[in-house]
């Protein structure tokens, strides 16, 4: 399992599975999303990668809140590698990331940056300003195409 800044995803992975969420704590939802997101990831012969983000995103948004984490980015890698995930992805979170529209997240994060293949990404949360990026923020097509709900 590899930790790495989310530009820096290796050239040799083309594409791959990816799920994005905090991650703290890693209770059993969250095992059982990361382990379908490795399974899923294993059956197209891709690389399984979990995106976090550092810090918290609570801590960032609304400003002046500080969110207690339960694990830290080290601690997220080990359960993460113990789940059998090939890379944990970190973003760091500021104010100016938190202003990223969701269509910029899902192109310059999702898809160019990790390379997420078609029907191979899901978000534990809503991502990106004003947590509008669900499924339903964008065209049918492109949320069938972009978008899959994990069990």
């Amino acid at each position: 399992m590899n930790l790495i800044p989310y530009q820096k995803t290796p050239q040799s992975v083309t594409e791959s599975v990816v799920s994005v969420g905090n991650f703290d704590g890693v209770h059993l939802g969250h095992e059982a999303l990361i382990k379908e997101v490795v399974k899923r990831a294993k059956d197209k012969g891709l690389a399984s990668v979990i995106v976090t983000f550092e810090p918290h995103t609570r801590s960032v948004v609304p400003p002046g809140s500080p969110q207690p984490v339960l694990s830290t980015l080290e601690e997220k890698a080990f359960l993460m590698a113990r789940l059998g995930v090939d890379y944990l992805a970190w973003i760091p979170f500021d104010r100016a990331f938190a202003e990223l529209s969701s269509a910029d997240f899902v192109e310059k994060v999702i898809t160019r940056a990790l390379r997420a293949g078609n029907g191979s990404w899901a978000s534990s949360i809503p991502l990106a300003k004003r947590q509008a990026g669900t499924k339903t923020f964008c065209s049918p097509a492109w949320a069938e195409t972009i978008f899959t709900s994990f069990p």
